[in-house]
């Protein structure tokens, strides 16, 4: 991390050396990354739009670290995204290190999210996500009526319109965990040894910005209380390790997060390993995330009824990838497939209805590493999104049998940096 003093956090820091000359401090580091792409994309979903765009990300990181007499380090981070956003502040942790291992405390992702191992890809990443920037998905029409007040964690909102069954589409192994909204947590990470390194992280409330951190991006807010999700933990262990050349990279997770409102709990477990050799590296993931409980989720309190989403969600998903590095460059291709399931039911025993949203990308890229810090990608992928929705009888509701699919290809052209 550079050791580098800016505007304002210079004054205060020296202003804090001053006051205590004979205390060291943990100086702050500035560092971070930004992305910029220009892409150009051609799919049939309804309406017209620019066939080219430019997607940009970044983030500014501050932090620091102290090393203590005594062998113990101390360090501290804040992640700040580099463009207006709603959760401006990404990450914020501290930790202390030592032979023990590292205890971290923050907003940060849970042990089994931070050591997942997912397919190799060279330049822009195609299984996570950033394809959808540029290619619409397919979306369902199934909706219902209501002008309630709907409870969510964190609060209330008065919602006047409609409501979307349509649920959302897993887009990466990666961001399917339960804890990856980044809930305030404690973690701890166990020093290697062998190859492996095991961890821990537990958090009490799962509540971040208003919204839950359940894996599953919801189309409409869920109505339980701030006490509904909580003691959510996770295990992980990875594996990292080289014989006679061949490089082994491997970790598993598992992720629960209990409902204490309907006495069920949202799992996940991923699974993933990547195999190197003389410049190619071949390896992918998986993930399923299902919950159990004894009754479904409130989605709506509408006009006519009310909808649950119910117990039993079975989602899964698995990426696979191949790279091949030589100096500067590294060539690659990768392909992912995930599967949303969801259930509704209104008040009628036995009515129901259903939505599947299946989400496919692949393509190949390359990247060119100029320097320290500066890489120059391309791309060409394919994106395929499926909306099936099936109506079993849901009184009194917009929802009907339905199947909307979308599909396009496209290509990027764009640098990475990193300080």
């Amino acid at each position: 991390m550079k050791k580098v003093l800016y505007g304002t956090s210079a004054l205060v820091v020296a202003a804090a050396m001053t006051a205590a000359p004979a205390a060291a401090q943990i100086e702050l580091g500035v560092g971070g990354y930004m992305n910029q792409w220009f892409g150009f994309a051609d799919d049939d979903a309804p309406g017209d739009r620019n066939p080219t765009g430019l997607l940009v990300d970044g983030e500014i990181h501050f932090g620091g670290s102290f090393q203590h007499d005594n062998g113990l380090t101390f360090t501290a981070r804040v992640e700040l995204e580099a463009f207006s956003t709603g959760d401006q502040i990404d990450k914020v942790w501290a930790q202390v290190a030592g032979d023990f291992g590292t205890i971290r405390f923050g907003r940060v992702n849970d042990v089994a999210s931070a050591f997942l191992v997912s397919a190799p890809q060279a330049g822009m990443g195609i299984s996570t996500g950033w394809v959808t920037s540029f290619i619409p998905v397919a979306t369902g029409a199934d909706t219902e009526t209501t002008t309630s007040t709907v409870g969510t964690i964190g609060g209330t909102i008065t919602f006047t319109g409609t409501a979307t069954f349509a649920g959302s589409y897993y887009v990466g192994t990666y961001q399917s965990n339960l804890l990856n909204a980044e809930a305030p947590n404690i973690s701890y990470r166990s020093p290697r040894f062998a190859g492996f390194q095991i961890g821990v992280t537990y958090a009490p409330s799962v509540t971040v910005g208003g919204s839950t951190s359940d894996g599953a991006l919801r189309a409409f807010t869920r109505s339980d209380a701030d006490e509904d999700f909580q003691n959510a933990f996770s295990v992980a262990m990875n594996y990292s390790n080289e014989f006679n050349g061949v490089g082994i990279s491997a970790a598993a997770g598992y992720s629960r997060v209990n409902n204490e409102g309907n006495g069920g709990a949202w799992q996940h477990f991923n699974v993933g390993m990547n195999i190197s050799y003389a410049g190619f590296t071949v390896g992918g993931s998986y993930f399923n995330i299902f919950e159990d409980g004894t009754n479904g989720e409130v989605f709506c309190t509408c006009v006519d009824d009310t909808y649950y989403i119910d117990a039993g969600d079975n989602d899964w998903g698995f990426d696979v990838g191949a790279t091949y590095s030589t100096g500067p460059w590294t060539f690659g291709i990768v392909y992912i497939l995930t599967e949303n399931n969801q259930e509704y039911t209104d008040s009628s025993p036995g009515d129901n209805g259903t939505t599947e949203q299946t989400f496919q990308a692949a393509g190949g890229g390359v990247s060119y590493a100029m320097g320290p810090g500066i890489t120059l990608t391309g791309n060409l992928f394919w994106q395929n999104t499926e909306y099936d929705a099936t109506d079993n009888g849901m009184d009194g509701t917009n929802f009907d049998d339905d199947d909307n699919e979308v599909e396009g290809f496209g290509g990027t052209v764009g640098m990475v940096l990193s300080f």
